[in-house]
């Protein structure tokens, strides 16, 4: 059946994400949606949600997903449950952490009385992820409690998918951990998920760049030079490479004209 062949297939794209390897993942999936538009239209709206969660491991603006994500305002409807974690993170993305924390409450509710232990688990992670961002205290004790109860089954990826945001969660709360081998596996794959997406679930809306890094970039897309750049702004070579540095970080990018063109779509310059 063909359901069986997109687990099948959801599986091995996991891996090529968790590999650095997302166009890999995007690639399959959307060869399989071309299939499942034929044989099995019902998987349509569950592929291309997967498809969403994809791209927002690549830092691509997916709030066009939002226009066929089902509305929990509307009905909750338990069949639709992978839609709504996609829903979630896409929540986190665009900044609306509010919207992202009440749908979360109705996931958590839904799993508690169905006794839907990982959505539960899965649910409490991506909680303490938006009650950091809203700076809200008890996200460490949401976090334990995530850790105590992934233990017991020694999920990893549960948390590695996240990693991005995770990692410094984990690095700057204390956390009681049973298994250092574990909690060791768990940190070495976040820390390869944060160099692989450094831009997974940042905010579009939250990038702040300083006057001298805004005035590097906007002289690097006319096309000057770091040396020129140096010259014209009064600071030295190594100040210029920081900036960009400290640039390509906030932007989630790894180069000179992925941060001249990120930088546009965000217009900030």
């Amino acid at each position: 059946m063909l359901e069986q062949v997109f687990v099948g297939t959801g599986i091995l794209a996991w891996l090529s994400v968790l590999k650095d390897d997302a166009d890999g993942a995007l690639t399959s999936l959307v060869a399989f949606r071309d299939r499942a538009e034929e044989e099995a239209p019902n998987l349509i709206s569950n592929i291309d949600a997967f498809i969403c969660r994809i791209k927002l491991y690549q830092g691509e603006d997916v709030s066009d997903w939002m226009k066929q994500a089902p509305d929990e305002n509307v009905e909750f409807c338990t069949m639709e449950r992978f839609r709504y974690l996609t829903k979630v993170r896409v929540y986190i993305s665009l900044g609306k952490l509010e919207a992202a924390y009440c749908l979360l409450q109705q996931i958590l509710h839904y799993a508690e009385i169905m006794k839907r232990t990982y959505i539960h688990m899965e649910a409490m992670i991506l909680l303490s992820i938006v009650q950091y961002k809203l700076e809200q205290k008890q996200w460490k004790d949401t976090l334990q409690t995530s850790i105590s109860q992934a233990e017991e089954y020694h999920f990893v990826r549960i948390f590695t998918r996240e990693g991005t945001v995770l990692l410094p969660m984990f690095e700057r709360g204390e956390f009681a951990w049973k298994d250092n081998t574990y909690r060791n596996q768990i940190m070495t794959e976040c820390r390869q998920m944060t160099k692989s997406y450094p831009s997974y679930l940042t905010s579009r809306n939250n990038i702040v760049l300083g006057e001298n890094a805004l005035n590097i970039l906007k002289l690097q897309s006319e096309g000057k030079s770091s040396a020129d750049i140096a010259k014209e702004l009064k600071i030295s070579e190594a100040t210029v490479k920081y900036h960009n540095k400290e640039t390509y970080r906030k932007l989630g990018v790894r180069n000179k004209a992925a941060a001249i063109t990120e930088a546009r779509k965000r217009k900030l310059i």
